[in-house]
C-alpha cells in the first residue's frame, strides 16, 4: 500500500512563488545532525527551491530546531505528524511538494553546495532521464571522510544492477527526481519495509532512465548500528518481493538474489579503515584504529592499520 496521491497546499505555500525544485526530507529524533543537513541545502548555489520537511513525531530537540529554521528562511516549510515511519513521512513531503523536480534528502546527511544546480542542469539537458544521483563521499558519525563511491553513470548499467539487487546503483538520498515521474509511479510503496528505495527506482526505470553524475554531489553519513540483523532479514524479504514484481511487470524470469550477513562492529571498522587508507584519508583510518582498540583490545589489526596510516601519512 502507498498513500501517495495528488497534492495539497497550505496558506504558507500559497504566499510563495512556485519553486523549480522541492527538497523533501523526513526527520525523526535527528537533533544531532539536522542543523548541518538543513544548512547544506539553505546554502545551495541554486536558490529557487523550497525545503519541505516532515517531522515524524520526534521526541528530542528536532521540533524546536525545525521551528527556528522555518522562522529564519521562508523557503523552509515544516509539517509535524505523529510517528509513522520514514516512508510515510517521505510520501507526505512529496504530496506537499510544488516543484518541477524533487530532491531527496536525509536528516543526517550533507549535500554539496552545487548539488541542486548540477542535477537540475542535467535533467534539463537529458529529457529521457527521470532521476539522477551522483558520486558520494561516505563520512562517519563525526563527519570524517571514509571513502568515495562512484556510482555507474550509464542508465542501462544502473537498470541491470537494480534488478540484480545492487541497492548502491543509485544512492537514494543523493537523487533528484522529476515530480511528474514520482506521481506517475505512485510514490513509495510503504508496506515494502526496508526496500522502498529499490521498488521506487525499479518503477522509475520502467518509465524513463536513471543516471548518476560522475562528480561528488552528496555526503552520506555511515553509522555502525544503522542496520540491525533483524532489519537485514526484513530487507531481504522485501527486496525479493520488489524484484519479483518488477520481473513480472517486465516479463522476465526472477533473478537470483544473494544472501547477506550483518557484519560485526569490528568487521565494519576494519572495512572502513581500509577504505579510508585506500582513499588517502589517513586521519580517518587512524581514528578507526583507535575505535578498533576499544572494540577489540587484544587484536593486532588496530596496530597494523595505525602503522600503515602513520607511514602513508608521513
Amino acid at each position: 500500500m502507498n498513500s501517495f496521491a495528488g497534492s495539497s497546499s497550505d496558506t504558507q505555500s500559497e504566499q510563495l512563488p512556485v519553486p523549480i525544485v522541492s527538497v523533501c526530507m523526513p526527520a525523526y529524533n535527528a537533533a544531532k545532525y539536522i542543523d548541518g543537513a538543513i544548512r547544506s541545502i539553505v546554502e545551495q548555489t541554486f536558490d529557487a527551491f523550497e525545503f519541505v520537511i516532515v517531522d515524524d513525531g520526534s521526541s528530542d530537540a528536532t521540533k524546536q530546531k525545525l521551528v527556528a529554521w522555518q522562522a529564519r528562511d521562508k523557503r523552509i516549510r515544516v509539517f509535524f505528524a505523529e510517528h509513522q515511519g520514514c516512508y510515510p513521512s517521505r510520501n507526505k513531503a512529496m504530496k506537499e511538494a510544488r516543484g518541477e523536480f524533487i530532491a531527496i534528502m536525509d536528516a543526517d546527511d550533507l549535500s554539496r553546495s552545487y548539488r541542486l544546480e548540477r542535477q537540475i542542469a542535467f535533467l534539463r539537458s537529458h529529457p529521457n532521464v527521470v532521476a539522477v544521483g551522483g558520486a558520494v563521499l561516505n563520512i562517519d558519525s563525526g563527519g570524517r571522510p571514509i571513502w568515495v563511491t562512484h556510482h555507474p553513470t550509464d542508465p542501462a548499467t544502473i537498470d541491470r544492477l537494480l534488478l540484480g539487487e545492487d541497492l548502491a546503483a543509485v544512492l537514494h538520498p543523493a537523487t533528484m527526481v522529476r515530480r511528474s515521474a514520482i506521481m506517475e509511479v505512485g510514490g513509495y510503496q510503504e508496506n515494502y519495509d526496508a526496500a522502498q528505495d529499490l521498488d521506487l527506482f525499479l518503477k522509475l526505470s520502467e518509465i524513463g532512465q536513471l543516471a548518476n553524475l560522475a562528480e561528488i554531489v552528496h555526503e552520506r553519513r555511515r553509522h555502525f548500528a544503522s542496520i540491525s540483523v533483524k532489519r537485514i532479514e526484513l530487507q531481504e524479504v522485501a527486496v525479493k518481493a520488489a524484484i519479483r514484481e518488477a520481473c513480472t511487470r517486465r516479463g522476465l524470469d526472477m533473478v537470483q538474489i544473494r544472501a547477506r550477513s550483518m557484519p560485526s562492529e569490528s568487521e565494519r571498522l576494519i572495512e572502513w579503515a581500509r577504505k579510508a587508507l585506500d582513499g588517502g584519508y589517513f586521519g580517518t583510518s587512524m581514528w578507526m584504529a583507535l575505535e578498533l582498540f576499544r572494540v577489540s583490545p587484544f587484536s593486532l589489526m588496530p596496530w597494523k592499520i595505525a602503522v600503515k596510516a602513520f607511514l602513508k601519512r608521513s
